[in-house]
């Protein structure tokens, strides 16, 4: 290390800055720079910024602020919105984590493990390399303002008076900042407070706490704000997991995630040569953080240190570590260890645990080991950065510059596409072409859907050779849709999509018919918009389809279908579905209710009153609105018979014509088959409903009855007996 000390700390530090760039430089301006859906979502949001929008988190997410985005904004509006740009804003991001590391390294163990320890940054496992290039919603600031909050709490360590009192303002700032940012960052702030509270006692702790809690509310600001505490996203994040699941989580943490964070083949498929060197650097990183917390231990027994503040420094990175892990593992983040970004905070601390290990060696004589381990650990770095095969874009080609051209060249304003492929449209187009997430697929922003609602045309970019090209054109079929099907570079597009006999087609249909709406819905707008045209047969074709055997989707369009069977010349069919239709939608039972005055309850039919244990109850409930609904409601069926009865079993309202399909004032029918569990006593049991809205904060709509009961929840329909299960 005095070698290393005779060059000079800041030519060490300006040699492993060089090599950080050479390395990062290698990444970004090679087909490794390629982006994912999650960082072409942070250059969305900064293109939105520069546009005066304000994104408090992450789009789609309650628990990552949004600090990267106008990071981004700042690059953009130098360079321009491309993801050039996107990767060198984490690029500079990663620089400054090296100077940190070698800072911390420095003002802990020394000038020559300080630049040790930044070199190891420079050139760390290829996963942390990856990572600190990825704009994934804040991955690499954490890290850095993490870094910061450390040397901040060492300031303020050091200082006395008023310099003292400035650190902990700046430092609560910081940390307060980074907890917006990822709340990753918690194993940095309980090691910053050890380290306050080791190096400075208790009592100056306690002094400066007001100052750091005041600043640290006011760097997380944007989170208050926002109502971050109330939020279900963030609560669910923080929820503690149960003793097994927290074994389940520490295993897996141990056995995938370490090996993937520090392995020079992190999480990809390396080579086997590689891949065997895994167990011997784990080792090497945990005989090395074993050997500095022996010492810290060795030193907590011997009494007062000679350097308290050093010793206090010491304490905060030995705990670190353990801190990442155990939050890993007892929380919500730990589900996730086969992409290990949640233990960043332990591979960010490692450099300055192994130049900590090679300084011993070195002052206990042993420069020769410590050379040569050093090197062997930066060449094993190297080696994985080589040649892990981590570049593949995932679930999407590398480029996709032939689908933007062609879309472009076909005017077409919105596509249809999976997640992966979607947000590296959007941005990459510079939002000239929105694309909009298939079913079921994450909706980041639902404005890009709004555009699609009012788009008159629509395309689908998808990879060839898989179920969803096969399942789109089932849907294609099934309603009537052509296409036409062209393979642009690795992508097939499915486009001109129209509907026959019609030219042109209300603004969002195609969207609404294929993405929004269940297939029998779907039929049902689209004979509405056949109906609007004058094509009669048209329209009737797609309400046949529409018809379920022996029963209606709605009254609306069945109605819709009698009066076009009159007005087409056929009033035998007109008539027999008519007939049809009023005892479908008649109660046996009827009855009145207002759950929560949006939907009316009008009665129901009961298959039977008696029922065996093991057999099925089948009631049909019957349903009006006085309009149209924004979403699905669910009801719930109950078997109570005091301590005796049944959990609920429950169903939207109506199956697939849902709320948002009524009309106003049409009758609904919605029918349930309620199991009986063969075990259920004998004897005889109140048959109840109930109404929920699981988009409603309260999500039980209340009852109106006839008879007030105050407090309940459950309408009491009739009684049920439940007789033995036949042998």
């Amino acid at each position: 290390m005095s070698r290393m000390t005779r060059l000079g700390p800041a030519t060490g530090l300006a040699a492993a800055l060089l090599v950080a760039l050479a390395l990062r430089l290698f990444f970004v301006l090679t087909p490794h720079a390629v982006l994912d859906a999650d960082e072409a979502i942070v250059g969305l949001m900064g293109r939105h910024v520069l546009q005066g929008e304000f994104p408090i988190f992450y789009w789609g997410q309650k628990y990552m602020g949004g600090l990267e985005p106008h990071l981004a904004a700042l690059g953009f509006a130098v360079g321009g919105a491309t993801p050039l740009v996107l990767k060198l804003i984490c690029l500079a991001a990663a620089l400054v984590l090296v100077w940190l590391t070698a800072e911390l390294g420095r003002r802990i163990l020394g000038p020559g493990p300080g630049v040790v320890a930044g070199l190891f940054m420079a050139l760390p496992p290829i996963f942390l390399t990856v990572w600190s290039l990825k704009a994934r919603g804040g991955f690499v600031e954490t890290l850095v303002l993490g870094s910061l909050v450390l040397l901040l709490a060492l300031r303020a360590v050091e200082a006395t008076g008023h310099p003292r009192v400035r650190a902990a303002l700046i430092l609560g700032l910081v940390g307060g900042l980074a907890w917006w940012t990822n709340q990753l960052v918690v194993s940095y702030l309980v090691a910053a407070g050890i380290l306050l509270v080791r190096g400075a006692g208790w009592a100056v702790a306690l002094r400066l706490l007001p100052a750091v809690a005041g600043s640290f509310l006011l760097g997380a600001l944007p989170l208050w704000l926002n109502g971050w505490l109330a939020r279900p996203a963030t609560r669910s994040v923080w929820e503690l997991a149960d003793a097994a699941t927290a074994t389940r989580q520490l295993q897996d943490v141990l056995v995938i995630g370490l090996p993937a964070l520090l392995g020079p083949g992190g999480q990809w498929p390396a080579p086997a040569a590689i891949q065997a060197l895994t167990p011997v650097l784990l080792v090497i990183y945990a005989l090395a953080w074993l050997a500095l917390l022996a010492t810290r231990v060795l030193a907590w027994r011997a009494g007062p240190e000679p350097s308290p503040v050093t010793g206090a420094a010491l304490d905060a990175v030995v705990v670190l570590p353990m801190i990442a892990v155990v939050t890993c593992a007892l929380s919500s983040f730990g589900w996730f260890v086969s992409e290990p970004r949640y233990l960043l905070p332990l591979a960010a601390v490692a450099p300055i645990v192994i130049a900590a290990l090679l300084a011993t060696l070195w002052r206990s004589g042993r420069p020769g080991a410590a050379i040569a381990l050093g090197v062997a650990l930066l060449a094993v770095n190297l080696a994985g950065h080589l040649v892990a095969p981590w570049t593949s874009a995932r679930e999407a080609p590398h480029s996709l510059a032939p689908a933007l051209a062609f879309l472009q060249s076909r005017r077409i304003p919105v596509v249809a596409t999976t997640y992966w492929i979607g947000p590296r449209l959007t941005f990459e187009s510079g939002e000239r072409v929105v694309a909009v997430p298939m079913r079921g697929a994450p909706d980041r922003y639902p404005p890009y859907s709004a555009v699609a609602e009012r788009a008159d045309r629509l395309a689908y970019v998808l990879l060839p050779g898989t179920a969803d090209v096969g399942a789109v054109e089932r849907k294609l079929r099934e309603l009537g849709v052509s296409r036409e099907r062209t393979t642009v570079g690795e992508l097939v597009v499915l486009h001109d999509l129209r509907l026959s006999g019609l030219e042109t087609a209300s603004p969002g249909l195609l969207f609404e018919a294929l993405e929004r709406l269940p297939l029998l819905a779907a039929r049902l707008r689209i004979a509405a918009e056949y109906e609007a045209a004058g094509q009669p047969d048209r329209a009737i074709s797609h309400l046949e389809a529409a018809l379920e055997p022996g029963m209606p989707p709605g009254s609306a369009g069945l109605d819709r279908l009698v009066a076009l069977y009159r007005a087409s010349g056929q009033p035998a069919k007109a008539s027999a579905l008519a007939a049809r239709r009023a005892k479908a939608f008649t109660p046996a039972a009827p009855r009145a209710v207002s759950f929560g005055g949006i939907v009316r309850f009008l009665g129901y039919t009961l298959g039977r009153p008696t029922v065996r244990g093991g057999e099925r109850l089948g009631l049909v409930c019957f349903w009006s609105a006085a309009h149209s609904l924004a979403g699905d409601l669910y009801v719930t069926v109950r078997l109570d018979g005091g301590t005796r009865h049944r959990p609920g079993t429950s169903a939207p309202l109506a199956g697939a014509y849902g709320p948002a399909l009524w009309q106003a004032g049409e009758v609904v029918p919605g029918s349930q088959e309620i199991p009986i569990p063969r075990d259920l006593p004998p004897g005889r049991y109140m048959l109840e409903i109930r109404v929920w809205d699981p988009r409603a904060s309260e999500p039980i709509l209340r009852p109106r009855l006839e008879i007030p009961r105050a407090g309940t929840r459950w309408v009491a329909l009739t009684e049920v007996e439940v007789q033995p299960p036949s042998s």
